[in-house]
């Protein structure tokens, strides 16, 4: 992800198509710096992206857009803003069987990698995509599993 251009970047999340209704999508007050959702916080939207739910695992690993995030104010250090989009990339590092999310801001040119945390759900299947605050971000990114990031 570190190479691929913005152009590409943005030419790829062009195509994708983002659940902005609420019950999919979420918006919340939330503080970045404590990570507290609540009184205090900035206002956050998180939409997720329509067709994450529909992937399996092996496509989620080669990485992939599962939601975009804005924000009422800047928060420099995971790139969002209010008048752009940011992408969570979510995708598995291979040689370490560790999976990583990185926030691609295309107004700010910036790309924050931070470690995911992947929940399964062996006998359950996602039958849409949603993306909430839960403390953390938190989105459906594959058929059977849910991740959730600092």
């Amino acid at each position: 992800m570190g190479t691929v251009s913005f152009d590409s970047i943005r030419a790829y999340a062009a195509r994708l198509h983002f659940d902005s209704v609420f019950g999919a999508a979420d918006v919340r007050l939330v503080n970045f710096t404590t990570g507290v959702i609540g009184p205090g916080g900035d206002s956050a939207w998180i939409e997720p992206e329509k067709g994450a739910w529909a992937v399996d695992s092996n496509e989620l690993a080669e990485g992939r857009i599962i939601a975009r995030i804005r924000t009422k104010t800047v928060h420099k250090p995971q790139g969002y803003g209010p008048n752009w989009w940011t992408w969570w990339w979510v995708y598995q590092d291979t040689a370490r069987k560790a999976w990583h999310g990185v926030l691609l801001s295309d107004s700010m040119q910036t790309r924050d990698t931070e470690p995911v945390s992947r929940e399964f759900h062996r006998l359950d299947e996602w039958k849409q995509s949603i993306a909430r605050w839960k403390g953390s971000k938190w989105g459906t990114c594959d058929n059977r599993s849910c991740c959730s990031g600092p």
